[in-house]
C-alpha cells in the first residue's frame, strides 16, 4: 500500500519565556508547521498463528517545517523495516533502521538558535531509554518474535488467553548535535 499526506498544524507555546534555556525547554509563541508523510508497505498475508508477517518491507518518510511563526524548527526523518521468517514456523525477524535530522539548531551565523522549537521524533528510539533531542539521530534495531505457547483458554466470557509470545531485541541509537 502507498499513502501520502500533507497536514497543517498550529500550536500555541506558553510558559517558557526565559532569557536562557536548555534544548528541552520550549520557546513562547505561535508555531505553525506543515507536516508531510509518505509511506509504502508491501507484505504477504500471514496465518492466524504468525506473530508478524513472514515477508514484508516498509519505508516511511516524514518532513515537518515551521512557517509564519515566531519560533523556528523543522524535522526530516526516514525509517525502514524488513520482516523475514524466523528459524521455526510462526517465528519472525524484523530489522529496522532510521535516520532523523532536526533543523534550526543554529542561526545562519552559527550561533545557537534561541527561538528553536524541537519537535517529537517520528522514528522509534532505543527501548529502555528516555528520548533525547539531537540534531542528527541514527537508529537500528533487530527483533526476533516467537510464540511460547498457544493454550487457547477461556474463563467464561471475560478472559480469553489465545497465545503467549516473546520478543528478543537489540537496539542501537547514535545522536549528535553540532554547536
Amino acid at each position: 500500500s502507498l499513502s501520502f499526506s500533507a497536514n497543517w498544524a498550529m500550536m500555541q507555546v506558553n510558559g517558557y519565556d526565559l532569557g536562557k534555556r536548555y534544548l528541552t525547554e520550549s520557546y513562547n509563541g505561535l508555531n505553525q508547521s506543515m507536516v508531510y508523510t509518505f509511506s509504502y508497505v508491501r507484505q504477504l498475508k500471514q496465518s492466524a498463528r504468525d506473530i508478524a508477517p513472514k515477508w514484508a518491507q516498509s519505508v516511511n518518510f516524514y518532513y515537518r517545517n515551521a512557517f509564519a511563526s515566531v519560533i523556528d524548527g523543522g524535522l526530516a526523518a526516514v525509517q525502514a523495516s524488513i520482516y523475514t521468517p524466523g528459524l521455526a514456523p510462526h517465528h519472525s525477524l524484523r530489522l529496522r533502521g532510521g535516520f532523523q535530522q532536526q533543523f534550526g539548531f543554529k542561526n545562519q551565523d552559527g550561533s545557537p538558535n534561541d527561538k528553536l522549537y524541537v519537535y517529537g521524533s517520528p522514528i522509534a528510539y532505543t527501548r529502555g531509554y528516555s528520548y533525547r533531542n539531537y540534531e542528527y539521530l541514527n537508529t537500528l534495531s533487530i527483533d526476533y518474535k516467537m510464540p511460547l505457547a498457544t493454550p487457547d483458554w477461556n474463563i467464561g466470557r471475560w478472559v480469553y488467553l489465545k497465545r503467549i509470545k516473546t520478543n528478543f531485541f537489540a537496539d542501537f541509537s547514535h545522536g549528535e548535535t553540532n554547536y
